[in-house]
């Protein structure tokens, strides 16, 4: 875990900031602080593709089930993602509609070690989505419900974890290269179930949709030190201890 000391003058007074996680998000705007969604609600089609031989159901389910754990998140209000049905829609634009698609393998057009890849549309004025779409690697094997190793399907991967890291890039979340038992750090490998949140993706939905938003270096930001505080620093007080 990594710490980074930032400072900046706001208002003629001195403000100290510290991360305290690695989380990062994926666009931020003019001031370099972390952008995510500002509508409440945010509809979105399945496209099933590459999982057409599953249980449909089943999989809504587990889709339905990867955005809301997000959702769940207590001292955070992200959008909730409202699933609108199925689609045939397999075009990534930024035309208004949002889709989820499990892609065919013949054709995931990028890097075949990736589980997903999220693309989401910055606003106009860079101060929110106004939209995005998902891709799911469909070249992987997925199970509803994979049983590990010796299992019957000790090779694929678990849908709803897989979901799971996808839904966190669609709220805004970028992946993590740093905590390996991160959610978003995306390293699930076959056999294996994910679908409990990491204290270090609590904190990074938190930055993006708690009571009190910021994400200016890579992780979430304490609120600024009191003036009082402040003038003991400025002045030649007590120090304030590392953390």
């Amino acid at each position: 875990m990594h710490k980074i000391f930032v400072t900046a003058v706001s208002g003629g007074l001195l403000a100290l900031a510290t991360t305290a996680s690695a989380f990062d998000c994926q666009y931020r705007n003019g001031s370099g602080e972390c952008i995510g969604w500002r509508q409440p609600e945010v509809q979105f089609l399945l496209n099933p593709g590459a999982l057409a031989g599953m249980d449909g159901a089943q999989v809504v389910e587990a889709v339905k089930n990867g955005f809301g754990t997000w959702e769940g998140v207590e001292g955070a209000t992200p959008p909730h993602f409202l699933y609108g049905g199925t689609t045939t829609d397999n075009a990534i634009l930024n035309d208004g509609t949002n889709i989820v698609i499990f892609v065919p393998c013949a054709s995931w057009a990028y890097d075949p070690a990736w589980s997903s890849k999220t693309t989401l549309y910055p606003n106009t004025w860079n101060t929110g989505y106004s939209g995005l779409d998902v891709e799911v690697n469909g070249c992987r094997p997925f199970a509803l419900n994979p049983t590990g190793a010796g299992g019957a399907d000790q090779n694929a991967f678990d849908l709803e974890s897989t979901v799971l890291q996808a839904a966190g890039m669609a709220y805004g979340l970028d992946v993590e290269p740093f905590i390996t038992s991160a959610v978003m750090n995306g390293s699930l490998g076959p056999g294996e179930v994910a679908r409990d949140l990491t204290p270090d993706d609590v904190e990074g939905i938190r930055a993006l949709y708690g009571v009190s938003r910021g994400c200016s270096t890579g992780g979430d930001t304490k609120a600024p030190l009191s003036l009082g505080v402040l003038l003991v620093l400025l002045f030649g007080g007590n120090r304030r201890q590392k953390e």
